[in-house]
């Protein structure tokens, strides 16, 4: 039995989950046998910034759905645009969820428990499954990063860096909320490392801010921010996009990395940059140990803290599961593993070849193998129960097709935080449109 393979997702965005979403489409291409995308929209600017092409291919009848976007976006992103592919009963659903605290909430469990299938994109996200209830069968998959394996060289000049000193960056997205990214503690690890007291070579940290204004509350952490460390000349801010085609180089200007993040699902630019041979001064925590090791990174100590967030998906976990907590990097073991990294570039080289090779090996890891299992499964997995389909047909607002071997009454879709406050700012949903290649 031949199945093709649909990947949907927001694969012309720009955000860590659409290149995530084609890094798995690349991955399935690369294993042979037929594969399309399904481009989403994440309802605002971000959609469009990155060329994505799928060809067509005709429809089958065994597919395998890959559903690259996270629960609560399942009704505005995909249901909404897409009712046909979410009632067809012959597609095996597998769900790709990316997550960074230890429990989800419930609306996600039950999302995620309609599926045929949940494919976890690292360790710490499929103990964060399990953990939750999520009674779907919860597939571990292979690195979802498509590595660097060409030189890419940097250009200062071109990005007005600075052009003399060893350049830290810290770059993040503002619309995944700070409070988990912390910068602050990168800033303060920079601060106690390379303050006045500092006599040896320069050093700068560079801190990059993808879309600001996406989420309420963001902005005015980061503006606080900057007013405790305005007094620091070698701490520059960014606020704005860096276009895709400018990233690699971007990132190759600068010596290491800083992601002291209170949890991560992944981390993906520590991962990029030490793709690139990049030296990687990141928490001991979560997502990133997917890639991090003693001997490929800086890895830092921390401390437990409950979480305090400003996300509504974290919102709405910390209200069922209050005692939640996540990581507190310890600053001070940072800021000395920072300066090891200017004061011995010997030490420096070794760590970020390490990471080159390590994160190069897993990248190509050959993914024929886990697409197998999962196409035997799918192979293997009887039809979806009544109440699957239930919470299923909730995604698209629609009720049941005449035919359908089911017949549920119709169940008004729950409401989601996060999905709820977008709606109130205006974000389109619309199926996004991509050009396809000329044949």
């Amino acid at each position: 039995m031949e199945f093709q393979h649909n990947v949907i997702g927001y694969l012309s965005a720009d955000s860590g989950l659409a290149q995530s979403a084609r890094s798995l489409y690349h991955h399935l291409s690369k294993c042979g046998g037929p594969v399309e995308g399904t481009c989403l929209s994440l309802g605002d600017d971000r959609t469009g910034r990155v060329d994505f092409k799928s060809p067509d291919i005709l429809p089958g009848s065994h597919s395998i759905q890959w559903i690259h976007v996270n629960p609560p976006e399942y009704g505005d992103s995909w249901g909404a645009n897409s009712p046909e592919q979410v009632q067809d009963a012959q597609a095996f659903k597998v769900g790709v969820p990316y997550w960074e605290l230890e429990r989800m909430p419930t609306t996600w469990i039950q999302t995620l428990n309609a599926l045929d299938a949940v494919c976890a994109p690292t360790p710490f996200i499929a103990e964060a499954i399990r953990k939750s209830g999520v009674t779907a069968p919860v597939l571990e998959c292979p690195l979802l990063f498509d590595g660097c394996s060409e030189e890419i060289y940097g250009d200062r000049e071109k990005f007005s860096l600075p052009r003399k000193g060893f350049l830290f960056l810290t770059h993040f997205d503002l619309s995944s909320d700070p409070s988990r990214k912390n910068p602050e503690a990168a800033v303060e690890a920079f601060a106690k490392a390379f303050g006045p007291e500092w006599s040896g070579p320069e050093a700068h940290l560079v801190v990059v801010m993808n879309n600001p204004g996406k989420l309420e509350g963001a902005d005015e952490i980061i503006n606080d921010i900057q007013r405790k460390t305005h007094h620091i000349p070698n701490i520059h801010w960014r606020s704005g996009h860096i276009l895709t085609e400018d990233l690699k180089t971007f990132q190759a200007s600068f010596d290491a990395v800083v992601s002291l993040h209170r949890a991560e699902g992944l981390g993906l630019v520590p991962l990029e940059m030490m793709a690139m041979g990049k030296p990687a001064v990141v928490t001991a925590y979560s997502g990133n140990f997917a890639y991090c090791t003693p001997q490929n990174s800086c890895l830092v100590p921390f401390d437990r803290v409950p979480v305090e967030a400003i996300h509504p998906v974290y919102l709405e976990a910390l209200e069922e599961h209050p005692d939640l907590t996540w990581a507190e990097a310890q600053t001070q073991s940072a800021a000395l593993q920072m300066q090891r990294l200017v004061l011995e570039p010997e030490w420096a080289r070794r760590i970020g070849e390490q990471a080159r090779r390590d994160v190069r090996v897993a990248s190509s890891f050959d993914w024929s193998e886990f697409k197998a299992e999962v196409e035997a499964l799918a192979g293997n997995t009887p039809s979806a129960t009544a109440q699957q389909w239930e919470v299923r047909y909730s995604w698209c607002s629609c009720r049941w097709e005449p035919g359908l071997s089911h017949d549920l009454p119709w169940r008004t879709r729950w409401g989601i935080r996060w999905s709820n406050y977008k709606r109130k700012k205006g974000w389109n949903f619309k199926l996004f449109s991509s050009s396809k290649p000329q044949n």
